[in-house]
């Protein structure tokens, strides 16, 4: 990502339980693939959101029983204590750099198939009022 002009963050949406934030950001094309700086974007702004303690809701909505719902208690035994948050296992981050093939735009590669195809100018010429068969 670029440092000039510098990146955005906006406030987008607000949803029933969460604000939808978007993020603008500049970087060379020619050197890095978009979609692949979006990927270790996002994984890297969830990561630092989550170690900032902030948690991420799913898009679960509020479900309303107008007449209650009944609970029946199926033993008199007390239920056990909930634990605290399980510990979060380490991100081996290889794994999301390697799946993202190191952020490097495929540029060559878009260049040796473009040098294998066919030359447009090959075969007929599909506007002409009268091609040839």
């Amino acid at each position: 990502v670029l440092d000039a002009p510098e990146p955005l963050v906006l406030a987008d949406a607000l949803a029933a339980s969460t604000v939808n934030l978007r993020f603008f950001f500049w970087y060379d094309g020619s050197e890095h693939d978009g979609r692949k700086v979006r990927s270790a974007l996002i994984r890297n702004v969830k990561r630092a959101l989550e170690s900032g303690g902030f948690s991420m809701p799913d898009e679960a909505r509020e479900v309303i029983f107008p007449d209650g719902v009944p609970i029946l208690q199926a033993s008199a035994r007390p239920s056990p204590e909930p634990s605290a948050r399980p510990a979060q296992r380490p991100v081996d981050e290889r794994a999301a750099l390697a799946a993202e093939g190191g952020l490097d735009a495929e540029q060559h590669e878009i260049q040796a198939q473009a040098a294998e195809a066919r030359s447009p100018e090959e075969g007929d010429d599909l506007l002409a009022e009268n091609p040839r068969a």
